[in-house]
């Protein structure tokens, strides 16, 4: 599978990062995500628990939340959404895009 990266802004815990200071890229290992340049999170494929699209709960800001199997969690904000959670459907993962209004994010996952 080839490499695809996204650029966007990154929420874990209390910090939100705004576009363009958070990288997510999805390779054959697994899924690295940067904030300014710096790894965040690194794992494999098999270590993401969950992948769902979410809104943010003030403006309403498109993005999805990656829950790992150790309880780590983050909001990774992009204007394209679908292509992000495709991406992580063709490296096997369970991503979660709903046909509805997808759930508030305010601090907490």
């Amino acid at each position: 599978m080839n490499e695809l990266s996204f650029l966007g802004g990154l929420r874990t815990g209390w910090f939100n990062a705004t576009w363009p200071f958070a990288g997510l890229t999805l390779d054959a290992v697994g899924v690295t995500v940067r904030l300014f340049g710096f790894v965040r999170l690194r794992r494999g494929y098999s270590a993401v628990a969950k992948v769902e699209r979410i809104v943010g709960g003030l403006l309403g800001s498109p993005g999805i939340r990656i829950e790992t199997t150790d309880g780590d969690w983050l909001v990774f904000w992009t204007f394209n959404p679908k292509a992000v959670l495709e991406a992580f459907r063709e490296h096997g993962v369970r991503a979660k895009a709903s046909d509805v209004r997808p759930p508030k994010v305010w601090l907490e996952p």
